[in-house]
């Protein structure tokens, strides 16, 4: 089944207020859930603390980029 994630194991390390974005790398660094969680993050801006290795504002910021990457509907 293999290695739990980290976040399971210290969920208050992960949601802490003003957690920085070095700080979320470290935090989820290694994890082989990595992309799963991160992609599962960028779909749900609603959530709160660190996912995927990003802080809630770097998940706007990489919608926003994504969202002008493909350009406007039409």
């Amino acid at each position: 089944m293999g290695e739990p994630a980290r976040c399971r194991a210290d969920p208050e390390a992960y949601f802490a207020a003003g957690v920085r974005s070095g700080a979320a790398r470290a935090l989820c660094g290694g994890c082989r859930h990595l992309e799963v969680c991160r992609a599962y993050a960028l779909a749900r801006p609603s959530l709160w603390g660190v996912w995927g290795g990003m802080t809630r504002n770097e998940r706007e910021i990489a919608r926003r980029r994504s969202s002008t990457e493909r350009g406007p509907p039409g």
